[in-house]
């Protein structure tokens, strides 16, 4: 791990992501967030904790580009079921 910024604890990072320890320690132990352990508690670097935030960041399209993107409706939806016709 790098020494990229302050070190925080676990529960400093919870505050941070606004969510449990418990997510944060879950998250070091599958490798999602680096963390260094040199006196039996977790000590995670300020950036780390922002690449983990760039990494878990989504892509949200605007308004317009939803529609765009949307297939036109169907004309009927009864000549879309088999057998609607009889």
């Amino acid at each position: 791990m790098t020494h990229d910024g302050h070190l925080l604890k676990v529960d400093e990072v919870a505050a941070l992501l606004r969510t449990d320890p418990s997510m944060v320690r879950r998250k070091i132990r599958q490798g999602e967030i680096a963390a260094s352990k040199p006196c039996g508690q977790y000590l995670v670097s300020q950036g780390e904790v922002e690449r983990f935030l760039d990494r878990a960041r989504v892509a949200v399209a605007r308004p317009a580009e939803r529609r765009a993107s949307r297939p036109p409706p169907s004309s009927s939806c009864s000549a879309a079921r088999p057998g609607a016709g009889r």
